[in-house]
């Protein structure tokens, strides 16, 4: 309807300074995809909005791929079982995580760490944070030494500082556990000491590492060499094809009122015109009292 579009529009006005340095053209594009996916995934307006101003500004899409990143990642959201707005919110959180990696797939990055986050519980910022030890030589080597020494493995820290820089903190991650376990390093099977070491070396808390140990190393690889969910240039169209097959109840609504606000818009329009012409004659009654009123004294006078 047109409430919604112009709702629509001072929400992403307010919210996203990319959406006010679009064209016309790519303003509406983004109102009308923001308002096809408040109506059939739910997403929250403002979300999208916040997500639009990152997609263009700190990740250098145009807005029309931003639609269709955005896109690919609700559908992707809704495609695992999850809240749309909230896997939106979540991205949204993560953003300043995934720049730094630079990485030419986030989106995909994103994803892998939200399924590991998922099947285990442990937050995915955790998991980048264990990972960012390793993008240092000083940090890399400290931490494989330190390993090796406790466990007699055969951790490779500069393996895992050239994976996680170059492929990103999920797939360093899956080498990561891979070498553990190669080396016969098993969380279930180490003594208090052993437990504390590997705490202090990746950062995380006795429970986090129970959590990630709880899912298997080729669990994990399969995570993070999954192909991406779908194309962002074919994400626009899946939302889009098959409306009439899948509408929700919120987007029926809202169609409804779209046609019957057509219908009856002709008519809308002549009552507000006459209304106005209306009013524009009761003020010219009111203009005109003080003249009638002297007139009437001055003819009553003469009388």
């Amino acid at each position: 309807t047109a409430a919604e579009y112009t709702q629509g529009r001072e929400t992403m006005f307010k919210s996203s300074n990319a959406f006010r340095q679009m064209t016309k053209g790519d303003q509406d594009s983004a109102i009308n995809y923001a308002k096809t996916l408040e109506r059939r995934l739910g997403v929250a307006a403002d979300a999208t909005a916040t997500q639009m101003n990152d997609l263009t500004l700190a990740f250098g899409k145009t807005p029309e791929q931003a639609n269709k990143a955005a896109a690919s990642i609700s559908l992707w959201a809704k495609n695992m079982g999850m809240d749309a707005t909230k896997a939106t919110r979540d991205f949204n959180a993560q953003n300043h995580n995934l720049i730094k990696f630079g990485l030419p797939d986030a989106i995909g990055q994103w994803q892998g760490l939200t399924r590991v986050q998922e099947k285990t519980g442990v937050a995915q910022e955790k998991i980048i944070a264990t990972m960012e030890r390793f993008t240092t030589f000083e940090g890399a080597l400290g931490a494989a030494s330190k390993l090796n020494a406790v466990f007699g493995s055969t951790i490779d820290g500069m393996e895992l500082m050239d994976i996680t820089m170059t492929e990103g903190p999920l797939k360093g991650f899956a080498k990561l556990r891979e070498q553990m376990e190669a080396s016969g390093m098993k969380i279930d099977d180490m003594n208090y000491a052993q437990f504390r070491v590997l705490q202090q070396q990746l950062g995380l808390t006795a429970k986090e590492l129970k959590q990630l140990g709880n899912i298997s190393v080729s669990e994990i690889q399969n995570i993070a060499n999954k192909e991406p969910f779908m194309e962002t240039s074919d994400a626009l169209k899946e939302l889009q094809k098959n409306q009439k097959g899948m509408e929700t109840s919120s987007e029926n609504l809202g169609k409804a009122q779209d046609t019957l606000r057509s219908a009856w818009q002709p008519q809308i329009d002549l009552l507000t015109e006459l209304g106005k012409k209306f009013n524009n004659f009761l003020g010219s009654l009111a203009e005109a009292g003080p003249l009638l009123a002297s007139g009437g004294a001055v003819i009553g006078g003469l009388a």
